[in-house]
């Protein structure tokens, strides 16, 4: 089945999931006599899909969900699972925990309530919208063409995250401690990092002898991402090859400024979207020694666990919410061209040996610290402390 396909059947899933009677998701999966109930504010979809679906390629936000409402019902509580933007839900029973992403606690919540979780995916919001802008006024500054924000958060769910953020009795934070140093300071004591997985588990590929290319792979957001700040490092360093694959392709008002560097420079190559499941991916990265993620803001950056496990080094932003040991890639302190620039020729200049030796180190690296095993046990230790002392 091709992705296009893959596609529109699960979108399927998803339209069936939405009109199902009460617009939620009752799950239990347990023998056991049931101890609670939870609202469970995220992804219900993920709940339908056997673990080797293709959606679990996708956003790892769908498998993560799938895990999540396990764990709980693991533990002996109910799941009511409903989509986190579904604004028409309107509760019929009183909950021991509110696990939400969005918005919702405050919405949810009630005297009864035991338990409210945030799970925050992301840098705190004001920062992540300052970041962003600093970057379209950056890019402004050295073209002279304001391009609009793709990931800025209104003013009006600003306030609404801010609400919930502070009400909320515990929050789990995907990230790292820069991720944690974007929230206001008094909220940390309720806050306890997790690390992810990725969408899709890579294999370390063997590289090609003799090829040096790099790559960037990230969604949606071409200017938060950095690939304004890639393209104009491999404009000046025309002996290097680079790699873009992505959802650049979605945002025509960045196409507009950067065709000529996205079609016309003989050292670039760009291929659109790909799964990295896909065959053409793989081909790619057999080529590929690093990638390159200069952000501004993220929770944990997934396609770079993706790049990591497939033994891509990393050039990554501090900000990309991955903390790596110096040996096994470059950490981007400012994402300027200059340090981008000195970072991909350091890396190119690297010997063929030490360059697989690093590539090793990085994809066993990524699959430890980022496994779907290791989520899980995060997950069920993380549930168990707060749901013992309730």
């Amino acid at each position: 089945m091709d992705y296009k396909n893959k596609l529109n059947l699960y979108l399927e899933i998803v339209r069936k999931s939405l009109k199902i009677k009460q617009r939620v998701l009752n799950i239990y999966y347990n023998e056991k006599v049931p101890i609670g109930r939870v609202l469970f504010s995220y992804r219900p979809d993920s709940i339908y899909f056997t673990d080797d679906d293709f959606n679990f390629q996708d956003h790892s936000n769908i498998w993560e969900s799938a895990q999540i409402i396990k764990t709980f019902n693991a533990l002996g509580f109910i799941v009511d699972a409903i989509w986190y933007n579904d604004i028409r839900f309107k509760p019929k029973l009183e909950y021991d925990i509110i696990f939400d992403i969005h918005k919702n606690i405050t919405k949810y919540a009630t005297s009864k309530t035991k338990l409210t979780i945030f799970y925050s995916t992301g840098s705190y919001a004001s920062f992540s919208n300052n970041a962003e802008l600093k970057r379209i006024k950056s890019l402004e500054i050295r073209k002279g063409i304001r391009l609009k924000a793709k990931r800025y958060v209104n003013a009006k769910d600003i306030e609404l995250y801010n609400q919930n953020l502070y009400f909320a009795d515990q929050i789990l934070l995907i990230g790292n401690t820069i991720t944690l140093n974007t929230f206001p300071y008094n909220l940390h004591k309720k806050i306890t990092l997790i690390n992810p997985t990725s969408n899709f588990i890579g294999k370390n590929e063997i590289i090609n002898k003799g090829k040096k290319e790099f790559l960037w792979f990230n969604g949606y957001g071409a200017i938060h991402k950095g690939l304004d700040l890639v393209l104009e490092v491999f404009k000046e360093n025309k002996d290097l090859i680079l790699n873009i694959v992505g959802s650049y392709e979605r945002e025509k008002d960045f196409l507009n400024v950067f065709k000529n560097e996205l079609y016309n420079l003989p050292n670039v190559k760009a291929h659109g979207f790909l799964l990295p499941s896909s065959e053409k991916f793989r081909e790619i990265v057999k080529n590929v020694i690093a990638f390159i993620s200069p952000t501004c803001s993220e929770g944990v950056s997934t396609s770079s666990i993706t790049c990591m496990q497939f033994g891509l080094i990393p050039i990554i932003s501090e900000f990309s919410g991955i903390s790596i040991p110096n040996y096994l890639g470059e950490t981007l302190k400012d994402n300027s061209i200059k340090e981008i620039s000195k970072s991909i020729n350091k890396i190119a200049n690297l010997d063929y040996d030490k360059i697989i030796r690093i590539k090793n180190e990085v994809s066993k690296f990524a699959n430890e610290v980022y496994s779907r095993e290791n989520y899980v046990s995060q997950i069920f230790k993380y549930l168990n402390l707060f749901l013992l002392q309730k």
